[in-house]
């Protein structure tokens, strides 16, 4: 297993200027880790995901590690199936939780027999049990979230039937898997996904649905609406409330249970449709409904972009400050490139209002089909953010991990607050490119004075601007990502990361 290791262990600083804020990913030539959570436990990071074992021979398992701050391997567990099959997660069902007891439990599921995991860990990453959902009668049952409640687990998803319907569903089981409960939840004649859930209380509990109202049909747009439902601790729905076709709400994904019962609800909401190729315009959608489902607020965050992208949050946390933090990936896309993938985090408060959004790409050059997303985050006692996913290369996948200060800093050559209404003019007014680049660099604007550096913070180049467009000359640099950072005339900073093609 010493090969895996590699996989997770060796994290070399991207950004260093201060020691709390780096981008890293693992620097090994092994391809294809997927990172579907990530989680701050006491000051340690749990990274979860799948991965590959070559010691002997190509197999695909479960990846666990435990981390320092400072991004050092404590320990580590590679699992592989029993019976042979291939261990899986995805965005969806790849989960993993601290547990009251001091340890962990995840989700996952197998390829082949598409049957669920309930895997139990103690604090060191140690498995305790693995217990498999079979299911002999429905077509696929993995599909699983995790939630830990009163004297268990709460397991949550979708499985589908034997007439290829999807149902929704909640069972409960016992701090050892076994079932106490099991609910199935079919809203509609043509399918039902419990998406997320959230307890207000040990005893009362809210979930939110996506449901098909239509016959799917490759022909048509599909017809879904979202669907809010409290429940007590026996499984029972207690109040509903579900909306039209399309809802302003968005198709929703996750749902943040609040003290005063409300709740905050995260979706993409339908902003306009090409009824010739069925592709359908969706927005990043944030909502606060009181216990009677009135909207209290509802803001439209991030860029408008085709429903076949992914855009939007996988985790939220509460910081410190009673505010709220979420993370996710943000498409972003320059004139007629192709979009591609950044990290996004987005604080807000508990009144919709907008604290500060960061966007960064990986550690690779910020042009397509390089793009990462992150999956889960959490905060350390500094009161510093921990974030962590998936990056690519186009073609491989890694562990990604980054670190930023309560101001959503992570390189101080650049950290300017603002709300994602506010767009800083000085962005508009400076252009840099081309990128990637091996010689020179233009800069347009007002720019003042022109500075490069390297990953570790250190200056390469300084020019000053004498005219509104500039040719820069670069020196001899080995090939990799570099920050350009102009000074305007206003004193003001715009910072940009490009790759420079060159050679020593």
């Amino acid at each position: 297993m010493k090969n895996f290791i590699l996989l997770i262990c060796y994290l070399l600083p991207f950004v260093t200027v201060a020691q709390s804020d780096w981008n890293q990913i693992p620097q090994t030539s092994f391809p294809q880790t997927q990172i579907t959570d990530f989680l701050v436990n006491n000051d340690t990071l749990i990274i979860y995901g799948d991965g590959f074992n070559n010691d002997i021979e190509w197999k695909q398992g479960l990846i666990f590690a435990r981390l320092d701050s400072n991004g050092t391997i404590l320990n580590q567990t590679f699992l592989l199936d029993s019976l042979g099959d291939k261990l899986a997660v995805s965005d969806n069902w790849g989960k993993i939780i601290s547990t009251s007891d001091g340890g962990y439990a995840a989700t996952a599921a197998t390829v082949q027999r598409e049957s669920a995991f309930l895997i139990k860990l103690n604090h060191e990453l140690e498995v305790e049990f693995i217990k498999e959902y079979p299911d002999t009668i429905n077509l696929s049952n993995f599909d699983y979230q995790i939630k830990e409640v009163k004297g268990g687990y709460f397991l949550y998803g979708s499985i589908q039937l034997p007439n290829y319907k999807l149902a929704g569903f909640v069972r409960y089981v016992d701090y050892a898997g076994n079932t106490y409960w099991n609910k199935i939840h079919s809203f509609t004649s043509f399918g039902t996904m419990v998406t997320d859930l959230d307890h207000f209380t040990d005893s009362t509990f809210v979930f939110v649905t996506l449901e098909i109202l239509a016959q799917p049909n490759v022909s048509q747009l599909q017809k879904l609406r979202s669907g809010i439902y409290r429940m007590d601790f026996d499984g029972n729905i207690t109040a509903t409330w579900r909306s039209e076709e399309a809802p302003a709400i968005g198709y929703l994904s996750k749902v943040i249970a609040m003290e005063d019962q409300s709740v905050i609800t995260f979706g993409l909401a339908r902003k306009s449709f090409d009824a010739t190729f069925l592709w359908e315009k969706v927005q990043p959608t944030l909502t606060r409904m009181n216990t009677d489902n009135n909207v209290i607020w509802q803001k439209n965050i991030g860029r408008i972009i085709s429903s076949n992208g992914v855009n939007g949050f996988q985790d939220f946390i509460t910081s410190e400050d009673g505010n709220i933090i979420g993370c996710g990936k943000l498409s972003v896309k320059n004139g007629n490139e192709s979009s591609r993938g950044h990290g996004w985090l987005f604080k807000f408060s508990e009144d919709g209002d907008s604290i500060w959004s960061r966007n960064f790409a990986t550690p690779f050059p910020d042009y397509y089909p390089n793009g990462g997303f992150l999956y889960g985050l959490g905060a350390l006692s500094s009161g510093n953010i921990m974030a962590g996913g998936t990056a690519e290369d186009g073609q491989n996948r890694y562990c990604w991990i980054v670190k930023l200060t309560q101001d959503g800093c992570m390189d101080t050559l650049f950290c300017q607050t603002s709300s994602l209404q506010d767009i800083p003019m000085t962005k508009e007014q400076i252009k840099i490119y081309p990128n990637p680049t091996t010689d020179h660099l233009y800069i347009e604007g007002s720019g003042q004075e022109v500075s490069i550096f390297d990953l570790l913070g250190k200056k390469v180049l300084e020019q000053k601007m004498d005219a509104t467009t500039a040719k820069i000359s670069l020196p001899k640099l080995p090939s990799g990502t570099y920050h350009v950072v102009v000074r305007t005339a206003q004193q003001q900073i715009v910072a940009k990361r490009i790759f420079i093609g060159g050679g020593e």
